[in-house]
């Protein structure tokens, strides 16, 4: 191993290197990631870091480790094909019986499934650690749900964008950042009956999973849609995708949970990740999934004590690098020397994953070392006793200052014979400080694995045939509702937040007292459109106190607050992770950790000064924050159906919320012109409010007259927050939506036809024509009460074609929009309009 030049050389000095590490820290905090490894505690999320020292490999001895990786990858796919075929191991007595058959990853189910397959694990993960004496050992398999392979791309891809300097430097060296494409070319054959454009899914448990970043960035980056286990079923031994067009058949199933949750038929969970009955599809040969269910009994630590046997079986070899000496305390004798034994060997347990069992490392306490041994014998076919060779460093920096535990990860993909190495990355170790812990489970850093090119060597791969037809991504239900809300969500959050920005602006306090209560009902629906009306009563004409401003902004406990609303968004972007770049996401989490921090400083302290202040700085980081979120999106986003659904989600809430406003505000000013009272029949605040003061001047070169008012906000087709001009953008993104899924006669886009032809019938000038015939208010009476009473005349009317009420209309207005929503529920969301609908065809 070649030492690189220190980092300083390439971004200049020892300061450079602190402000590499915390521009990395800052892009790994931007993408939310965290990992976990075997021998990390149940519940643990440990935080990804990056160190700014990567390691460099030299072609020499890369060669070597590649070599033995490979072998291991033969050989453990053959050990799986064995163990679920003809057990051949077990017949020859190679291995013992209960080390496979007691094993808790040995699915018993799977025996004779799939027995033509050559390869059960497609991807194979390996850590190697190097020791004091420079020689190369194997620690882990990992062949169940081998994780890592993003992080490592996402190591390099970070790495290179921060210290470009650094890699340019360097001669050639090995690519990691097309592993994903790698990965799905070794995916597309495993397609049962050798088809050439099979439909594949990547199977996640969703965002609780620690490992969601890396199953959303492989989905992603293989263009792959990332399904949780409700969004697929098997029907007739066929498993079906539920997308927005129908139900797709699936020929490969990427899975990225655990195989004793994959199927509840067949192996009982509580946990609701399976997709019942997909082992029968497998067995009637429909379906492939990677890697095979059972393949985690190749993880089992006990196959290192019979590996050079085991090679000598099935390939006629003798081990390249071997691992550590390794004890199966399911042998009598074994176990007896391992008991005796006075601190030599570490006591673990076989399976990695199997957390809840007591451990022991070498130079624990004696009390962990008496509970490890107390396990052990309760239990001796769950264990292994390894001595562990001394560690030798990996890297520069820190790592070499402190002599931390570093392990190489490397990545088999393989197919039969041919396997592709790919070098993973450095994880490195922290020493232990909590008591009776064993050492070296604690995560320290990561650091890129670079892996130097020979002369001789091509330095890209070969260009392949591309494939003939390429097909488009489709559109899972699931994903589909969860962009649609996020649209909604954050729309909301942002129209909230520029109606208080300019009531900020424009200064309550230069409004006069009469004024502040003629514009009572213009708040009113204000509040109404966001979410609040409901939720808080406000009285008094100085009723936009600081209270209320908390409460509308960083108020955890209000659902609608611009917290809640923006945090509700970021939900529903995480969901569906694998549609947005990382930019888009970046800055929608660094705005929900800003809103978190204000509210947690607004929760500390009673000062109604210090929450205006907050809620103030929350306001302007929301208009920011959206803006760049909108804009990114924009154009980092590929405008598919997914696309086409975040934006239906954000114009049909832009329309409730121009509707509800007007619901108010609208009818007080016509109740005002009818009666004279001009000067209360004004509505620039509420143009304002609804940012469209510009466009409005533009239009009509008047003041805010209601009929004006009226038209502009139902029936104008150019401005943007006109609720004709959202149903139009709602019904193109359903026509570009239903090109795919084909129309009916439920069809959503029917609903929003139906909307748009009640807006193109309404005459307002014959409504704002009318003369009210109640008597008029007195000047000392209440001038709140007079609007509440005016409201509550015109929303009261009956629902009359001859002459129709505005209120009427109105409110049916926001009944056909609510009815869209409802729709589209039904009819993408959910199929409870279209039960019926046949599979896409293949």
């Amino acid at each position: 191993m070649t030492p690189p030049p220190p980092p300083a050389a390439a971004i200049g000095s020892r300061h450079g290197t602190r402000d590499l590490a915390s521009r990395l820290r800052r892009g790994v905090r931007d993408l939310d990631a965290a990992y976990t490894i075997g021998t990390v505690p149940a519940g643990e999320r440990l935080e990804w870091s990056i160190s700014p020292h990567p390691v460099v490999i030299e072609s020499e001895e890369w060669r070597t480790v590649e070599a033995a990786v490979r072998q291991r990858a033969r050989l453990l796919n053959c050990l799986l094909a064995d163990f679920y075929g003809k057990q051949q191991t077990l017949r020859h007595r190679l291995l013992p019986p209960e080390l496979v058959l007691t094993d808790p990853f040995f699915r018993r189910a799977c025996v004779g499934l799939e027995t033509e397959r050559e390869s059960r694990a497609t991807l194979l993960r390996f850590d190697l650690m190097r020791t004091a004496t420079g020689r190369w050992v194997f620690v882990e398999s990992f062949a169940n749900t081998p994780i890592g392979a993003a992080f490592a791309v996402q190591n390099r891809r970070l790495m290179l964008q921060e210290n470009a300097e650094y890699y340019a430097a360097l001669p050639d060296f090995r690519r990691i950042i097309d592993f994903p494409v790698r990965l799905l070319d070794h995916l597309r054959r495993l397609a049962p009956g050798g088809n050439e454009h099979p439909n594949i899914v990547v199977l996640t448990a969703g965002p609780h999973d620690p490992a969601y970043l890396e199953h959303s960035f492989l989905a992603r980056k293989m263009g792959l849609p990332l399904a949780q286990g409700g969004d697929l079923l098997v029907l007739e031994q066929r498993v079906y995708f539920k997308t927005v067009a129908g139900l797709l058949p699936v020929d490969v199933v990427y899975r990225r949970v655990n195989d004793r949750d994959i199927d509840p038929v067949v192996f009982p969970s509580q946990l609701l990740t399976g997709i019942p009955g997909l082992v029968g599809s497998i067995r009637a040969g429909k379906v492939a999934v990677a890697n095979a269910i059972g393949a985690g009994v190749a993880d089992s630590r006990a196959l290192e004590a019979y590996f050079p046997r085991l090679l000598r079986f099935y390939l006629g070899e003798r081990p390249v690098l071997s691992g550590p000496p390794t004890y199966y305390c399911g042998d009598v004798d074994q176990r007896a020397a391992v008991s005796d034994d006075t601190g030599t060997y570490s006591i673990e347990p076989a399976q990695s994953s199997c957390k809840h069992l007591p451990r022991w490392v070498r130079g624990g306490s004696e009390r962990a070392r008496t509970r490890a041994l107390e396990a052990m014998r309760r239990q001796p076919h769950a264990y292994v006793a390894r001595e562990l060779p001394e560690p030798g460093v990996l890297g520069h920096g820190r790592a070499a200052a402190h002599k931390l535990e570093s392990r190489l990860s490397c990545f088999a993909l393989c197919e039969g014979r041919k396997i592709e190495i790919v070098p993973g990355g450095v994880l490195r170790f922290l020493p232990v400080k909590r008591k009776d812990d064993p050492p070296g489970w604690q995560a320290g850093d990561t650091a890129d694995i670079v892996v130097l090119s020979p002369r001789d060597e091509p330095s890209s791969r070969p260009v392949e045939r591309p494939p003939e037809r390429v097909k488009p991504l489709v559109l899972g239900s699931r994903a589909a509702d969860n962009l649609f809300w996020a649209g909604r969500y954050a729309e909301r959050a942002e129209g909230a937040a520029r109606i208080l920005s300019v009531i900020r602006d424009v200064g309550i306090e230069e409004i006069s007292r009469r004024e502040r209560e003629a514009w009572f009902p213009v708040w009113q629906g204000l509040l109404e459109a966001t979410g609040h009306g409901g939720s808080f009563k406000a009285t008094g004409p100085a009723w936009f106190t600081p209270t209320l401003a908390w409460h509308m902004t960083l108020d955890a406990s209000n659902p609608s607050s611009l917290l809640r609303a923006t945090g509700a968004a970021r939900y529903n972007t995480l969901q569906c992770r694998d549609f947005f770049s990382p930019e888009t996401w970046g800055v929608i989490n660094r705005l929900c950790e800003t809103l978190d921090e204000l509210a947690s400083r607004g929760a500390r302290t009673r000062s109604h000064a210090a929450r205006r202040e907050l809620a103030k700085e929350c306001v302007g980081r929301v208009l920011d924050g959206l803006a760049a979120f909108f804009g990114t999106l924009d154009r980092t986003m590929l405008h598919d159906t997914g696309w086409h659904f975040f934006q239906i989600g954000m114009h049909l809430e832009r329309a409730s919320m121009t509707a509800s406003s007007l619901r108010h505000a609208l009818l007080e000013a016509e109740s005002a012109a009818r009666d004279n009272r001009r000067e209360d029949a004004d509505l620039t605040a509420l143009v304002r409010m609804l940012s469209s003061q510009d466009a409005y001047r533009r239009t009509y070169h008047a003041r805010t007259e209601p009929l004006f008012v009226a038209e502009f906000f139902l029936l104008n087709r150019q401005a943007p927050k006109s609720i004709h001009a959202c149903l139009e953008a709602v019904r193109d993104c359903l026509g570009a939506v239903s090109a795919l899924t084909g129309p009916g006669e439920d069809h959503p886009l029917a609903t929003v036809r139906a909307a748009l032809a009640s807006l193109d019938q309404l005459d307002l000038a014959r409504i704002f024509s009318q003369r009210t015939d109640s008597p008029r208010f007195e000047g000392h009476e209440d001038a709140r009460h007079q609007a509440a009473v005016a409201v509550a005349r015109l929303t009261a009317a009956e629902p009359a074609t001859e002459p129709e009420s505005l209120a009427g209309w109105i409110e049916r207005l926001i009944t056909r929009i609510d009815e869209i929503g409802s729709a589209l529920h039904d009819h993408y969301f959910t199929h409870q309009a279209r039960m019926g609908t046949p599979a896409i065809a293949d």
